[in-house]
């Protein structure tokens, strides 16, 4: 489960449900905050999927798989461009 909190109020913004089944690894929002991607852990040496969430719906809008024939090419981290909506 990922849930957002309001770092004011200590209070859950935003619940995701088992976004990934493995896991996830990292994640970022962009910078207006309408936007949540995921990267889950490892499903297996060479895949993970990468995920975009819109903040005001419950399943995602746009998911992909990062697959790389090298077993130790696994993404650490997913970042938005905050230069740039």
């Amino acid at each position: 489960m990922l849930v957002v909190w309001d770092v004011n109020s200590g209070t859950p913004r935003k619940t995701i449900f088992n976004p990934h089944p493995e896991g996830v690894l990292a994640l970022d929002i962009n910078t207006d905050g309408s936007l949540i991607v995921t990267l889950s852990k490892s499903v297996s040496p060479t895949e993970q999927w990468v995920t975009l969430w819109k903040w005001e719906e419950e399943e995602p809008c746009y998911i992909t798989a990062k697959m790389d024939e090298k077993v130790d090419c696994m993404q650490k981290f997913v970042k938005f461009n905050h230069n740039q909506n």
